[in-house]
C-alpha cells in the first residue's frame, strides 16, 4: 500500500507501517490519496499534479482509497473548474 501525502502517512503509521510505501509504486496492491474535490453530478474524484501523491500514484494501484471531506463536495464539474481557479489562481501554468 503507497501513500505519499504526509498528513494521511502520519494517521497510517501507527497501524501497520511495515505494508506502508514497501517496494515499487507499479507493483502495489492500493493507494490511499486526498483529492482536490469530489464532483457530485458524475461521481468524479478531481486530482492534481499539485497534491503530495501526485496523478500517477492511483494510476497504477489495482485499488484506490479515496480520503475526502464534505467541504471538497462540488455539485457540477464547472463548479469544481471554478473552484479550483479560484485555489490556484496565483499559481502560473507553464
Amino acid at each position: 500500500m503507497h501513500c505519499k501525502t504526509p498528513s494521511l502517512e502520519q494517521i497510517l503509521q501507527p497501524f501497520n507501517p511495515a505494508y506502508l510505501n514497501v517496494g515499487d509504486m507499479t507493483q502495489m496492491d492500493a493507494a490511499i490519496t486526498d483529492c482536490e474535490l469530489l464532483v457530485a453530478r458524475t461521481g468524479s474524484i478531481v486530482m492534481s499534479a499539485a497534491q503530495p501523491s501526485g496523478r500517477a500514484l492511483p494510476v497504477f494501484a489495482p485499488v484506490h482509497l479515496v480520503v475526502a471531506f464534505t467541504h471538497q463536495l462540488v455539485f457540477d464539474v464547472k463548479d469544481g473548474i471554478q473552484r479550483l481557479k479560484e485555489k490556484y489562481q496565483e499559481t502560473s501554468l507553464p
